[in-house]
C-alpha cells in the first residue's frame, strides 16, 4: 500500500460506529482523513517507525508512502490517526449546556468519560505494540503483530497488501533496530 488515502474507510470504522461517520464528522471529508493520516505517519516516524521511508505530500488527497506500507504498517497509521482524532473530538465536547428562558431551564449533559476510554484505549493498544516490537527486537526474531486489529478496522482483509497480514517490513523497523543498537528503549 502506497497512497494513504486507501486508509480512509478503515479510518472511519475505527473512529466512527459504521454508517455513522458523516453524522459524527459532518464537516469531515475523505481529504482531511488523508492529511490526518499523513501527520499519523509522521508521528509514527517521530516514534521509530518508518526511518527509511518517505511521505510525498505533493497532493494531499492522496499522500504517498515509499516504499509501500505492510498491513501491519497501515494498522498502525490508522492506530495514531484515531488518537488525534479522538483527542481533537474531545477538545471540543461540551460537558454540559444549559438554556434558560422565561422560567423554563433545559440542560444538556454529553458524557466526555466514553471518549476519554476511547483514547484511553487506542494509546494503550500502541503502548503495547511498541512493547511487543521491541521485545521481538531484543529476541532478534521477526515481528509479527497477528491480531484482530486490522480485521476490524478493515472488516475483512484488505487487498492490494503485500506480506503476511499484521506483519511489519523490516525497513518499517529500520528506525527502532537503530535505537535499539544505540542503547535506546
Amino acid at each position: 500500500m502506497t497512497d494513504l488515502a486507501t486508509l480512509v474507510a478503515p479510518l472511519k470504522l475505527e473512529v466512527a460506529v459504521p454508517g455513522e461517520f458523516a453524522t459524527t464528522f459532518p464537516s469531515t471529508t475523505d481529504n482531511d482523513l488523508a492529511g490526518s493520516l499523513a501527520n499519523a505517519f509522521g508521528q509514527a516516524q517521530l516514534d521509530g517507525f518508518f526511518g527509511t521511508q518517505t511521505i510525498d505530500l505533493t497532493d494531499m488527497t492522496h499522500p504517498t508512502v515509499t516504499p509501500d506500507l505492510s498491513s501491519g504498517a497501515g494498522a498502525l497509521v490508522i492506530l495514531y490517526s484515531s488518537e488525534s482524532i479522538i483527542r481533537s473530538q474531545l477538545r471540543r465536547l461540551r460537558t454540559m449546556t444549559k438554556y434558560e428562558s422565561a422560567g423554563s431551564v433545559y440542560e444538556v449533559q454529553q458524557s466526555a468519560s466514553v471518549l476519554v476510554e476511547e483514547l484511553k484505549a487506542v494509546q494503550a493498544r500502541r503502548l503495547e505494540l511498541l512493547a511487543l516490537i521491541r521485545r521481538q527486537l531484543r529476541a532478534n526474531r521477526a515481528v509479527y503483530v497477528s491480531d484482530a486489529y486490522i480485521i476490524r478496522a478493515f472488516g475483512y482483509y484488505p487487498t492490494g497488501y503485500y506480506g503476511e497480514l499484521g506483519s511489519f517490513y523490516g525497513y518499517e523497523l529500520a528506525g527502532l533496530n537503530n535505537a535499539l543498537a544505540l542503547g535506546g528503549f
